[in-house]
């Protein structure tokens, strides 16, 4: 990795990897919401004869 000196320095294996699950639990996480919030957009308009304008 470069610092912003332009100094490269080594990132140990073992943060690399500890950095990669956390961005994929975040990119899990982000996915979850999309779901919940679609579910809720459906269920709320189910039943009421409105239909949701989509983006």
């Amino acid at each position: 990795m470069t610092t912003n000196t332009g100094e490269t320095v080594s990132v140990p294996k073992f943060y690399r990897k500890s950095q990669f699950n956390l961005a994929r639990k975040r990119k899990h996480s982000a996915i979850s919401s999309q779901h919940f919030l679609r579910n809720a957009a459906q269920t709320a308009f189910k039943g009421t004869g409105l239909t949701k304008v989509s983006s």
